[in-house]
């Protein structure tokens, strides 16, 4: 259909001030798109691009406000990606231990590793089935930090 009108965009604002859009689906990753010239985009960077200013080839939009289906433009900044991943880390979102898709040991099973100061490395890579150097990771707090940094306060 030629000439056919774009979509009105129509939104709520919840009790955190994020512009949640009502008149357009969310998708399952949680952000709006609108279709530009047979294009999808995202809404919000349409908006903030109407509102705010164009972004940056290479930049992304970041949600302070940690909403992906919000389309406020006051709660999106310009940055690059590593500082969107910076932000991610600020704010504890990142996936971690057994949230992450790979994890092949659960919390339990790492703290009987990271306590075990009887068995080497091979033999508890051996009986986990694991690599070495993850045993030795484990053991040395460079993974899993969120459980072993708590039990190395903890000692002292």
């Amino acid at each position: 259909m030629r000439g056919r009108k774009p979509k009105d965009i129509t939104y709520k604002v919840d009790i955190n001030g994020c512009h949640i859009c009502t008149s357009h689906a969310i998708h399952k990753n949680g952000y709006i798109y609108i279709r530009i010239n047979k294009k999808l985009v995202y809404l919000h960077r349409f908006i903030y691009e109407e509102n705010i200013k164009l972004i940056e080839k290479d930049n992304v939009l970041r949600h302070t406000c940690d909403n992906p289906s919000c389309i406020n433009p006051n709660h999106l900044i310009e940055g690059t990606q590593a500082d969107n991943i910076q932000d991610r880390v600020n704010r504890n979102r990142s996936a971690k231990g057994i949230t992450q898709g790979f994890a092949k040991l659960n919390e339990e099973q790492v703290l009987e590793i990271f306590n075990n100061s009887i068995d080497s490395n091979a033999n508890l890579a051996r009986k986990y089935k694991m690599a070495h150097n993850t045993i030795k990771s484990i053991r040395t707090g460079k993974t899993w930090k969120h459980i072993t940094q708590s039990k190395q306060k903890s000692l002292f």
